[in-house]
């Protein structure tokens, strides 16, 4: 169904229940959208997967300490000192 189609009933029940972690983004067709559209979508897109993408980081770093893996440890599986993992991801 389309958002055309929908009555006002049906469209206000999906903006209640829109869940944006289980959102999917869709990207196709934008060679008929405006530009400032286009960098738009974009940027929402970068958002929400530098979002997702910090989250799992956190986890990663919070298991690896929970298994009592040293900041140095895991900075040197990250590729940086262990003193930037400890100042970025210290709770």
């Amino acid at each position: 169904m389309t958002a055309s189609t929908m009555t006002d009933q049906e469209l206000a029940h999906r903006f209640e229940d829109f869940d944006p972690d289980r959102a999917t983004l869709y990207m196709t067709g934008e060679e008929d959208l405006p530009p400032r559209i286009i960098l738009q979508r974009a940027m929402a897109a970068r958002t929400y997967y530098t979002t997702l993408a910090d989250q799992a980081m956190r986890d990663a770093v919070r298991a690896a300490r929970d298994k009592h893996m040293s900041w140095h440890k895991i900075g040197l599986v990250l590729g940086v000192t262990g003193e930037a993992v400890r100042r970025r991801w210290a709770a």
